[in-house]
């Protein structure tokens, strides 16, 4: 299903991002509406926001585009370009030296460069 284009302006209350797409689409699951949130469909005065909390003020403009006019996932980049090395390796047990500072596994910020997406 893709969805049309949709601008809404704020104008009663303050809420959240989640709340406000719940609204807009009631008969789609949080997990579907978090995906647009993570594929950067879901603009809040201009600027793509990824996180479900953030919160809206009366006066805000909430828009949410198309899976056609989404932007691009951002492209994988590797810091320092530093490789990971294999310290240790059986049939149970791998054991890495990932550079100081990379994270494991992305958290709610989007980060694009993780050990985990450098392993896929």
């Amino acid at each position: 299903m893709t969805y049309v284009d949709h601008i809404v302006e704020v104008k009663e209350q303050e809420t959240n991002v989640l709340a406000e797409l719940q609204t807009l689409f009631p008969s789609s699951s949080k997990t579907t509406l978090r995906r647009m949130l993570q594929a950067g469909r879901v603009i809040v005065d201009g600027e793509i926001v990824h996180s479900a909390k953030c919160n809206l003020t009366i006066g805000q403009t909430l828009e949410v585009v198309s899976r056609e006019r989404a932007p691009p996932p951002p492209a994988k980049t590797t810091a320092g370009g530093r490789k990971i090395d294999v310290v240790y390796e059986d049939d149970d047990i791998l054991v890495l030296d990932k550079p100081a500072g990379l994270l494991t596994v992305a958290t709610d910020k989007m980060e694009s460069d993780t050990l985990h997406s450098r392993a896929q």
